[in-house]
């Protein structure tokens, strides 16, 4: 029966090499495997593409070019060995086995992602998709990945005809719920409807119900989609809904469509690849309004979009991310890194070109850390080529080297004074590891690998039960067929590093809590991520949604709208306070139909300020100066009809808002309006509330008159004066 078998693995093999429409054709898959009993994939997108042309499917497809480093992929891939590593590290959890890392890079396009999926499954660039066809290869046991939605649908297409588990650590695609299409996917990742509920409350909390949403083209938009019936929901409204391209050269219709728009609230569904473009031309060809951009788990922690040209332009954004995870010993990981430790593999090698900014020696000819099996050695082969020019991603914050051509970003020109690579740098100083606790994705990945690693204990303990999988034994842990291992990681339950439940529903879907996190700037322009709320998709409405508002930095003109909204509000409650109190001795003693005029006429000199936020021209222009002057001189009016006192007050409000140039002088301007206004409203109503609120005894005509002498504020006595009487007390 054996000879059998191997015959006709054989004769497949030989039957794939001889027809050419057969046969997987090369296409430029990276990978790195380590050599261990079991192994466990990942497949992450390490090197960006935005801008890729679509396929037509009428050629044969074009080879792919991958641009950009990605240092937080790279990240995720370092917590998946580092988990592996662990892993290894208790002997309980795989007695006798060990476990070992197989890395693919995705470079973020499905059909790349779809070839890194055939190489795990036959072990080769051309074998056929049946894994035991080639030698005595490691079991793989499952597959993680992957961050893009097209690629993971790729992944989800060939990986469930074998029934082989894979398990999402980002944002999982609608589709993959669909477990008739897709049988062996589940998800440690929140999913798009939860994301989408949550990004319409933070909308609803704050009042916002004028809105821009911006779209990635391909079919990560689906978010998006949920996400437009979230708003219908909350009764809010689209200024306008576009799509970023995945081509560079139509950034310039879509930043046209924003710079137009009185949206002031964007929300963007994008990965940084696609999105910064975007937000480089409008940073270096400037907005004319400051916006809020909130930002969906794509990019809401991305390093990429913190550089100098970025950082001022997203301060005060929101966005809505994974709850921040824990993996102790990760750092001494990260920091100990040393490319001698993965034996010179080209990965690692890229990465120090990148991240120290160096080159290594134009003859060095490093080694693999791949297994001596010829099948794998078809995998150093198509180990991506180290070059010696930095890649765009460290030069994508300076307009200056960065150029868009022919639909790609282009690197620039190797330097001459770029210094040579050693080997001895060291990866602590490195500014890309500086927030190395801040681990969201990342703890996905980590503990993504963490339940694969306890569903394999399970079944090579045989702790669940094993009559629901149609067998009379235990499943032996060296020949398990992989829906086998699926069986038990439904299954699988435990704590994480934060006390965190670790398990998937019955849809295969792991429970979430969302940080929502505040772009904030400090004195030295550099942008760090403040977590100000929380939010958690299975609570109750009303209890699912925490936000500190006055732990949140805005943008400068955002900041003096909040507070001219905010004291608007104030100066109408005083006006309620008043009417509810308007038979008090203290109104009526100040004419408080007067009171009332000018109360009215103060709400809306604070809300003046927000016609200075609309976009520059001759009508609004006009309108500016002439609505300030009109309430602030109806104000005065009232105030000359109640005491001339308060002209010295007028006098002193002036500010010194006339000498100022250019776009300062909106700034001192506004200043200048909330500060009188405020000034007025202060000085000429404070006194009233205090009484009101915090004194009523003292709200009465013998003492607003004056015939009553104050002796004491916290317990008066009120003495009839002699020789009248209390008319009221005698009926």
């Amino acid at each position: 029966m054996l000879p059998a078998a191997v015959g006709l693995c054989l004769l497949l093999s030989h039957l794939v090499h001889v027809k050419a429409e057969c046969v997987l054709h090369h296409q430029g898959v990276t990978g790195y495997v380590q050599k261990a009993d079991i192994l466990i994939g990942g497949v992450f997108p390490l090197h960006l593409n935005p801008g890729a042309e679509p396929e037509t499917f009428r050629t044969p497809p074009s080879s792919h070019s991958c641009q950009w480093f990605s240092f937080r992929s790279f990240r995720w891939i370092l917590a998946f060995l580092f988990a592996v590593e662990e892993v290894n590290g208790t002997p309980e959890v795989l007695t006798n086995l060990t476990l070992g890392a197989a890395v693919m890079d995705s470079c973020s396009d499905a059909k790349v992602a779809l070839g890194g999926a055939s190489w795990l499954l036959s072990g080769g660039p051309r074998g056929p998709l049946s894994y035991r066809c080639w030698g005595p290869p490691p079991l793989l046991s499952a597959v993680l990945g992957d961050a893009g939605e097209d690629s993971a649908l790729s992944l989800a297409s060939i990986l469930g005809l074998h029934n082989y588990p894979q398990v999402s650590y980002f944002t999982p695609p609608a589709k993959l719920s669909n477990h008739f299409l897709f049988p062996s996917t589940l998800s440690v990742a929140p999913t798009v409807s939860s994301q989408a509920k949550g990004l319409a409350r933070l909308l609803q909390v704050f009042g916002w119900s004028w809105v821009g949403v911006l779209s990635q083209e391909t079919s990560a938009s689906t978010l998006g989609q949920t996400f437009r019936e979230e708003l219908q929901a909350i009764g809010a409204c689209l200024a306008f809904w576009e799509h970023i391209p995945s081509s560079v050269k139509d950034v310039n219709s879509v930043t046209g469509i924003i710079r137009q728009s009185t949206a002031k609230v964007v929300v963007v569904f994008s990965l940084e690849a696609y999105l910064n473009p975007v937000l480089l031309e409008l940073a270096r060809n400037g907005d004319s309004k400051d916006r809020i951009w909130i930002s969906a788990n794509a990019w809401s922690t991305s390093a990429r979009l913190v550089g100098p040209w970025l950082s001022h332009f997203l301060r005060g954004s929101l966005g809505l991310v994974l709850r921040n995870g824990a993996a102790p010993g990760f750092s001494k990981f990260v920091f100990g890194l040393n490319p001698s430790q993965f034996n010179n593999h080209p990965l690692i090698l890229e990465f120090w070109e990148e991240a120290f900014s160096c080159q290594w020696p134009p003859d060095g000819k490093p080694s693999s850390l791949l297994p001596s099996n010829n099948v794998y050695n078809e995998f150093s082969t198509a180990s991506v080529k180290v070059s010696s020019v930095t890649n765009a991603a460290l030069h994508a914050t300076s307009p200056n080297n960065m150029s868009l051509s022919n639909s790609t970003f282009t690197s620039p020109s190797p330097s001459s004074a770029k210094t040579l690579c050693t080997g001895l740098e060291d990866a602590a100083s490195l500014q890309i590891f500086s927030d190395i606790n801040d681990l969201r994705v990342t703890y996905n990945v980590y503990k993504a690998v963490k339940m694969v690693a306890k569903a394999l204990h399970d079944m090579a303990t045989c702790q669940i039960m094993n009559r629901s999988l149609d067998i009379g034994h235990c499943v032996d842990i060296q020949h398990f067929q992989p829906w086998q291992l699926f069986y038990y990681l439904k299954k699988v339950r435990l704590k994480g590093n934060i006390g965190d439940d670790l398990y998937f529903d019955s849809l295969g879907n792991a429970p979430v809590i969302y940080d929502i996190i505040n772009w904030q700037e400090d004195l030295r322009g550099k942008i760090s991520w403040v977590q100000v709320g929380l939010y958690e998709s299975g609570a109750v409405m009303g209890q699912d949604l925490f936000i500190n508002k006055s732990g949140i930095r805005w943008g400068d003109h955002f900041d003096q709208m909040l507070l001219t909204v905010f004291i608007a509000q104030r100066t109408s409650g005083q006006i309620m306070l008043g009417t509810n109190n308007r038979e008090t001795p203290l109104i009526r003693a100040n004419n408080c139909v007067l009171s009332f005029i000018l109360l009215t006429a103060l709400t809306f000199s604070f809300l003046c300020p927000l016609l200075f936020l609309a976009a520059p021209g001759k009508l609004i222009c006009f309108i500016q100066q002439v609505a300030f002057g009109v309430t602030f001189t109806f104000c005065i009016s009232c105030l000359l009809a109640k005491t001339v006192i308060v002209v010295l007050a007028f006098r002193a409000s002036h500010p010194a808002y006339v000498s100022t140039q250019g776009k300062l002088s909106v700034a001192t301007e506004m200043f200048a309006i909330l500060s009188s206004s405020a000034g007025l409203l202060f000085c000429i109503f404070s006194p009233k509330v205090y009484i009101i609120l915090l004194h009523p005894q003292l709200n009465t005509r013998a003492v607003v008159s004056g015939h009553q002498k104050r002796q004491t504020i916290n317990n008066i006595q009120v003495v009839t004066p002699p020789g009248r009487t209390n008319s009221r007390e005698h009926k």
